[in-house]
């Protein structure tokens, strides 16, 4: 496969590069400034300007030479304090650059060429907070900001089926990797202490909200197998298939570190910290893989336990 990946100087997308090329697979990035994205070796590189630069479409050829165009843009859903400018940038950062890729895979359909498949990041929180309910692909949308920003995002990805394109929207759950959300939850704080690592590690509230996480290694794996799948197409929960509560993922995160995790964090105090976005960490998703174990993909990491011992233990 023909691979062009936007947004693959994330932790993903970098992952996901670097097993595309292991498998023989050429990769293209898409990227803001060619000159300094920090990629694996062996990836070209494309350079796609911002829509009012203009000039340059070597990126629209990129992508007419594509059998997989997999778009991964966004800005990190937690990176900032949420207020209405915020909440539009992570918005726009999504919508407005699937609009021009699937506006780019339409011009290629109609041209004759050959992009055939595109598989465009979404996420869990398109369901909203789902209490106890076992979450499986066909539900629909829930009712909540990242609700609606998801669903916005996967109706943008959508229109490239009117051009004959086969359109996967993979709904991400929390993604377990060396880096990231992981490293995040270990070291919360500006200095390099670890509250679990000290013993005062616990869960977020009342620690009963579902965590629908997945291993880096099944994130590559479900991308890669879904893109060269026919039979998948869709929504796909991109979650392994034993999710946990919240007070469970501390058990197993204090077990792995040998440590107690008990100690939890007051829901008003995660409200005063991060504001709106709080409610995100206070609500989840009970999602099981549906589509992909119906199809047959075999998970690294099915169970917790063993993810968080292989990422912290390596």
């Amino acid at each position: 496969m023909n691979i062009v990946i936007v947004g693959a100087t994330g932790m993903i997308g970098g992952a996901i590069s670097a097993a595309a090329l292991q498998s023989g697979h050429p990769v293209t990035a898409l990227v803001r400034d060619s000159s300094r994205s920090t990629l694996p070796t062996g990836v070209n590189r494309t350079r796609m300007p911002d829509r009012d630069e203009g000039g340059d479409d070597a990126w629209k050829h990129s992508i007419r030479n594509a059998d997989v165009v997999i778009n991964l843009a966004g800005e990190p859903i937690g990176a900032a304090r949420w207020n209405p400018e915020v909440k539009e940038r992570l918005v726009q950062s999504r919508v407005t650059t699937t609009r021009r890729i699937v506006d780019a895979l339409l011009e290629a359909a109609a041209a004759g060429s050959r992009p055939l498949t595109l598989v465009n990041a979404s996420a869990v929180g398109y369901y909203g907070d789902c209490g106890d309910e076992i979450i499986i692909e066909s539900r629909g949308a829930g009712v909540c900001f990242l609700a609606d920003l998801c669903r916005k995002w996967e109706e943008e990805a959508m229109r490239a089926s009117a051009g004959g394109v086969r359109v996967l929207v993979m709904r991400l759950g929390l993604v377990l990797a060396e880096s990231g959300v992981l490293q995040k939850m270990l070291y919360p704080l500006p200095v390099h202490l670890s509250p679990f690592k000290l013993g005062l590690g616990g869960p977020m509230g009342s620690g009963r909200q579902w965590m629908p996480w997945v291993h880096i290694d099944d994130v590559v794996g479900l991308f890669l197998f879904a893109a060269a799948n026919p039979d998948a197409h869709g929504p796909i929960n991109v979650t392994a298939p034993n999710p946990v509560t919240n007070a469970e993922f501390a058990y197993e995160l204090g077990h792995v570190l040998q440590r107690p995790a008990v100690v939890p964090i007051p829901a008003f105090l995660l409200r005063a910290v991060v504001g709106e976005f709080a409610g995100a960490l206070l609500s989840g998703q009970r999602a099981i893989p549906a589509v992909p174990q119906q199809l047959g993909y075999q998970f690294k990491y099915a169970h917790l336990l063993e993810a968080l011992k292989q990422l912290i233990h390596r």
